[in-house]
């Protein structure tokens, strides 16, 4: 079964949805019957195809920040960049895993987070992946994912890959090579390679929203120079 297909559902039971909280769900027993891509009519067909939003989002419409977050899309990239996954303990007492990636296409580059499950992808640097139902939220001024147990990540189909540039490509047109003195002001998507000469301890932080936040600032030098870095969240691990 694929996102899109058509689908008939016979011998469902209908139950509250706990988890959302403001919507129900089908749950499906031994007595159900599930038939993928049934022959249905010309008008039922019409009527399918015009309440569905399948398909994939540039990176670029993720990120536009007049945009609603809570959002469910579809994104299809290449991962530019993995962290190790870091482990923590939810207010319930119950343990939780994320981990964070940037996902990338010919558009842009997302932050993404994976919770639980789905933070143990097998993907590595310049893999490609299909995210589907994945959440924006705001983040640090942008939308970022979400990728959640709703949420499903594949491997794309050589078809659906044809057009997106490689790893290379993409890592190029991302970062801006620079030496310290060559950074000016407002410029984004910087790349250096400097040695850290002072590491300061994590400090934490409660956002605007009520979420944790977590800052540490190191010092870093290179042959031209020296700057002050603000490693943020997940980034504070390293």
């Amino acid at each position: 079964m694929n996102k899109g297909d058509i689908i008939k559902i016979e011998g469902a039971n209908v139950e509250f949805d706990d988890y959302s909280g403001d919507r129900h769900r089908l749950n499906t027993g031994w007595n159900a019957a599930i038939v993928i891509n049934p022959e249905i009519d010309d008008d039922l067909r019409q009527k399918l195809a015009d309440v569905s939003n399948v398909g994939i989002v540039k990176i670029s419409d993720v990120l536009d920040i007049n945009q609603d977050e809570g959002r469910e899309v579809d994104v299809l990239g290449r991962i530019l960049a993995i962290a190790d996954i870091r482990q923590f303990q939810r207010v319930d007492g119950t343990d939780g895993k994320v981990r964070s990636i940037d996902l990338a296409d010919e558009t842009g580059v997302v932050r993404t987070s994976l919770w639980d499950d789905k933070s143990e992808i097998n993907q590595k640097l310049g893999d490609a992946i299909k995210i589907e139902n994945a959440r924006t939220r705001l983040g640090q001024n942008t939308m970022e994912l979400s990728v959640g147990r709703s949420s499903r990540i594949t491997v794309p189909s050589d078809e659906e890959i044809e057009n997106l540039p490689s790893y290379e490509q993409l890592e190029m047109e991302r970062y801006n090579d620079r030496t310290i003195s060559q950074l000016e002001e407002n410029e984004q998507n910087v790349k250096l390679r400097v040695r850290v000469t002072n590491i300061n301890e994590v400090n934490t932080f409660t956002r605007t929203d009520g979420r944790d936040g977590r800052v540490r600032s190191i010092n870093v030098a290179d042959e031209t120079g020296e700057i002050q870095v603000s490693l943020w969240d997940d980034d504070t691990d390293i």
